[in-house]
């Protein structure tokens, strides 16, 4: 195996990588874009991966077992001890819902696949992010899936293709990139979790191994592009945050200045390059990869103790730090060096043998919490019973909603209580229509009459929208249009219309685009676009005859309420978790009552949760030991058939014009 000389410069650059890292998720002011560094850490991986398979391929030495091997010994071992360790700490820690998503999240990245399940589950800026132990092995199993490809890539480029090595590597490079930029603007998490629109940041590191970007230039020009580089990697790191559209356009700060310094190093050292080769740096460096893999975990278990208390205090994430880089120290010591320097496990046979049985035990642990449903028997029973609400899902969810546009023509869609006869109403909205939908099961036993509901998760019942998110493949304004030519069609009686308004009908209501005939509408009467297509959707449906009923929102909650319920009840927190009815109250006036001023609402109908769940001062998240909610804005299955007590289908709406809910009014419909 051919020799890579050590550069200490790029140690210094994994330890700007990892601390910027580090401080971001302790939540310390002043480097915004610190979670930028994980880019710093592609480049340099993309370049050293590149030099050792080169170097190998050019002395004839290249061996595939040997490079996996030496890969197995960088990253396994570390990971394994870090997971135990967090499997640990999570058996005494976590709610058994939260020890379930760890489950989930090993046996992803026993297959080096984590960030395929975190496409799934939201963004990596989401506040539920938070409370992920594993969250950060995304970028782990993004290298590993480059590792396992990239060597057969380069191997059959160098046969073949050898001098259009830098071509080839140039186009892949060019050719990600841009599909990343076109990505970002479609679907934020595919772009920032999936191999193919991070791929450029890796390339980018090789490019300069293989000699694409020519190396030779003046000590001047070497000596100006690090201290540009170091420019972009400072604008990166302290002018921009999790707000922008990452990884855009602005990834290319810290990929770009990486790459500088890199490359103005090569060869010849800077004064950038000087600095980043001091001895603290290149100490931090040199177990960069241990405490990122500790940093993550320990800081979302300390996070996660603090939730009753509803502050994450900065002596707790200081601490935090602190243990961290004692962790990672001992991780370097203990476990990195021995098995790099084949102190142990010395033979191929032996760190293989242990990699499949470490990635094997891992996978199966993982799974045992997923069927095990995170062990509940550890916990008190009433804090089983608050955590059981994030599952307290409406149990015809998954027949029910999103009904394919071919099932609504047919009329093959969910009734709830088909033995009554003919539907006479429809309840019509998306994924709070859904987590509301029990209420009106309820409700249609009590009355005996029967309805439709028509519910598609991100689609509000606003004609002629669109949700733009590819990664659920929303069909919204076909379903729409379906659902109402359905209600004319059975010539239903009354509509019920649930959405969550506050997002839809606000300034920063982005989950869903109008089309251009309602851009258009959106005239000096409403504020945007949707309140306008809101309008001409009621509209249409007075027009038929149809009465009509909005559903008002319930009250938003900053965290879970069901794991905020389970986890105070855990602390031995007597005081119940409540929201503060001041801020539900200022939600509705910036969206459906701001519609309901601006819209001749005479001849409509507003149930408003509030007036049940909320006095003056705060709004209830439980009843009787259980939670109201399933997460932060849907109603458990429980929390519905609390409400629908509110709905009362014998009797004619009446048109409530009093702005604040918590004023007291007849509000049973």
């Amino acid at each position: 195996m051919a020799h890579v000389s050590y550069r200490p410069e790029i140690d210094g650059l994994r330890a700007i990588a990892v601390l910027s890292v580090l401080f971001y998720h302790a939540e310390f002011a002043g480097l915004p874009g610190g979670f930028m560094g994980v880019d710093i850490f592609f480049v340099i991986s993309g370049f050293l991966i590149t030099s050792f398979i080169i170097k190998d391929l050019s002395a004839g030495t290249f061996s595939f077992t040997n490079f996996w091997e030496r890969r197995a010994r960088r990253i396994l071992p570390p990971l394994f001890v870090v997971v135990a360790a967090t499997l640990v700490a999570g058996w005494f820690i976590l709610l058994h819902i939260d020890l379930r998503e760890l489950g989930h999240e090993m046996a992803s990245q026993s297959l080096f696949s984590s960030n395929l399940l975190f496409t799934k589950q939201g963004g990596y800026f989401d506040r539920a992010s938070d409370l992920k132990p594993l969250l950060h092995t995304w970028s782990l199993a993004v290298e590993e899936q480059f590792y396992l490809f990239f060597p057969l890539f380069l191997f059959l480029v160098t046969r073949y293709l050898k001098p259009g090595l830098s071509l080839v590597l140039w186009s892949a490079t060019i050719i990600s990139l841009l599909i990343a930029l076109i990505c970002v603007d479609i679907s934020q998490r595919y772009a920032f979790y999936l191999l193919p629109f991070r791929g450029w940041e890796l390339l980018a590191g090789a490019l300069i191994a293989v000699g694409a970007i020519p190396a030779k230039a003046s000590a001047t020009t070497k000596e100006a592009v690090s201290m540009a580089g170091v420019a972009l990697l400072v604008a990166g790191l302290l002018f921009y945050d999790k707000s922008l559209l990452f990884p855009g356009y602005v990834a290319l700060l810290p990929v770009v200045g990486t790459a500088a310094i890199i490359w103005s190093n090569t060869g010849y050292t800077t004064h950038v390059g000087k600095w980043l080769s001091w001895t603290p740096m290149t100490a931090i460096g040199l177990i960069s990869y241990s405490l990122y893999l500790w940093h993550w975990p320990v800081l979302v278990l300390a996070r996660y103790v603090s939730v009753p208390y509803a502050e994450f205090h900065w002596w707790i994430r200081l601490a935090g730090v602190a243990v961290c880089l004692l962790l990672a120290i001992a991780t370097w010591y203990f476990v990195e060096q021995p098995v790099r320097r084949k102190t142990v496990l010395r033979s191929t046979r032996s760190i293989y043998l242990t990699s499949f049985a470490g990635l094997a035990l891992m996978g199966a642990c993982g799974l045992a919490l997923v069927y095990g449903n995170g062990m509940p028997h550890r916990l008190d029973e009433q804090v089983a019973l608050y955590a059981g609400g994030i599952d307290d899902i409406n149990p015809d969810r998954h027949r029910c909603d999103q009904p394919s546009v071919d099932r609504i023509r047919a009329g093959d869609v969910c009734e709830t209580n088909a033995q009554a006869g003919r539907p006479s109403f429809a309840l019509w909205g998306d994924s709070h229509g859904d987590a509301i939908a029990p209420a009106f099961v309820n409700a249609s036993v009590r009355a005996n009459k029967n309805g439709y509901l028509l519910t598609a998760r991100g689609c509000p019942p606003i004609l002629d929208t669109e949700n733009s998110d590819v990664v659920y493949r929303y069909n919204c304004k076909e379903q729409n249009d379906a659902f109402l030519d359905l209600i004319l069609r059975e010539q239903i009686q009354r509509v019920y219309l649930a959405a969550y308004w506050s997002s839809v009908l606000s300034e920063r209501g982005k989950i869903v685009h109008a089309g251009e005939q309602w851009q258009t509408a959106a005239d000096e009467r409403y504020p945007n676009a949707n309140m306008a297509a809101l309008a001409r959707t009621l509209d249409k449906l007075q027009k038929h005859g149809i009465a009509v009923s909005v559903l008002v929102d319930v009250p938003t909650a900053s965290i879970d309420p069901p794991r905020m319920l389970a986890m105070q009840e855990y602390a031995g927190i007597e005081k119940k978790f409540a929201l503060p009815a001041a801020a539900y109250r200022d939600a509705l006036e910036n969206g459906i009552y701001a519609f309901r001023r601006l819209y001749d609402a005479r001849h409509l109908a507003f149930i408003d949760p509030g007036t049940l769940l909320c006095d003056t001062q705060t709004c209830r998240t439980e009843v009787d030991g259980r939670s109201l909610y399933h997460d932060r804005t849907h109603l458990s299955v429980f929390g519905a058939y609390y409400v629908s007590q509110m709905i009362d289908l014998d009797k004619p709406a009446p048109s409530i014009l009093t702005a604040p809910s918590m004023i007291k009014t007849d509000t049973a419909l």
